[in-house]
């Protein structure tokens, strides 16, 4: 529209990855259009968070639904003849308007070394922040990212219940067979192991546990009973829920699983357990963009890796030796 011709857009869109995949590339992109004076606009829609019909806000931007607006632009008035193609991407044919959707895995000039190309630990990578990293990216979410009511409510409504008072150890088990090389060799055993030796210097603390998997959670609680603690998010009854689909082809199967909650609540909680995380005292972990945002909310959260990786580990992960050459 005319009355915007003036003006210079950078339109964030999704990519058909993980929550906080996007939200990472979310952040790569605010700083950017801060630093080429352009005004940013976020528009998530499609893919396995778009929303269902019973859950209820304004429009079809699915990032409405977890955070606020980063501008006081609606793409809907600046680009009213916006197309959407597949899986989030958008066309717009204006000439003060740039969409991106791509994740950078090189940090740029202006960033810390590291902080977003892939890897494993002790190589420092996004799954293995520097401090450097992690108070980087800390400072662009405290500077660009708003959780909105609806979603922090029930973070307060938790901590206030179960956390405030207490030690907490926080503990994210990927629980879903799409992940369970990133868990690296027999993951349970070296998590209660790991634990086991926390409490004996913690013995009043509780343990918030994060994951997507009924099977894995019940193993904690069974050995550590009521000081397990974890919030009220989608969990499967086992971790079959994408058993044999092949990598690729995940975040399609995601999307139409019936024995997946999809839609935006699956995103919501991702996010809810991700900023509790990041409320604990201590973290414990595995390879998982959940916990590394976690240590990015709050660059100060002490945490460490319990998992260990074998070599079919790594190559399916596509990390360490078997990294693909860019």
């Amino acid at each position: 529209m005319e009355k915007y011709d003036n003006l210079n857009f950078t339109v964030i869109a999704g990519r058909p990855f993980g929550f906080f995949t996007n939200f990472f590339h979310i952040l790569q992109y605010l700083k950017e259009a801060e630093l080429e004076n352009r005004i940013p606009i976020i528009y998530w829609v499609n893919g396995c968070y778009k929303k269902r019909r019973e859950e209820p806000y304004e429009g079809d931007n699915v990032w409405n639904y977890f955070f606020e607006p980063v501008s006081e632009y609606k793409l809907e008035d600046v680009f009213p003849k916006f197309k959407i193609l597949s899986y989030s991407n958008l066309e717009i044919k204006a000439s003060n308007v740039k969409v991106v959707r791509k994740f950078r895995d090189k940090s740029a000039s202006y960033e810390p070394a590291n902080c977003w190309n892939w890897g494993y630990p002790p190589d420092e990578c996004v799954n293995n922040m520097t401090q450097e990293c992690r108070e980087y990216v800390g400072g662009l979410i405290s500077k660009y990212i708003r959780i909105n009511k609806k979603v922090s409510n029930r973070i307060d409504d938790f901590v206030n219940k179960h956390m405030d008072g207490h030690h907490v150890l926080g503990v994210h088990r990927r629980g879903q067979m799409d992940q369970r090389a990133a868990q690296g060799n027999n993951p349970t055993a070296r998590y209660l192991k790991r634990i086991e030796s926390y409490l004996q210097g913690e013995p009043d603390a509780k343990v918030f546990v994060a994951t997507e998997n009924w099977a894995s959670l019940n193993e904690f609680k069974k050995v550590f009973g009521d000081k397990v603690i974890h919030c009220d998010t989608f969990k499967s009854k086992d971790e079959s829920l994408v058993f044999d689909v092949p990598k690729r082809k995940v975040q399609r199967y995601l999307a139409k699983s019936k024995s997946h909650p999809g839609g935006a609540r699956s995103g919501e909680d991702a996010l809810v357990d991700c900023v509790l995380l990041s409320k604990c005292d201590y973290m414990l972990h595995g390879i998982s963009n959940v916990c590394t945002a976690a240590g990015c909310f709050n660059p100060g959260l002490r945490k460490e890796f319990v998992v260990k990786y074998k070599k079919r580990d790594r190559e399916y992960l596509e990390i360490g030796e078997f990294a693909k050459k860019v």
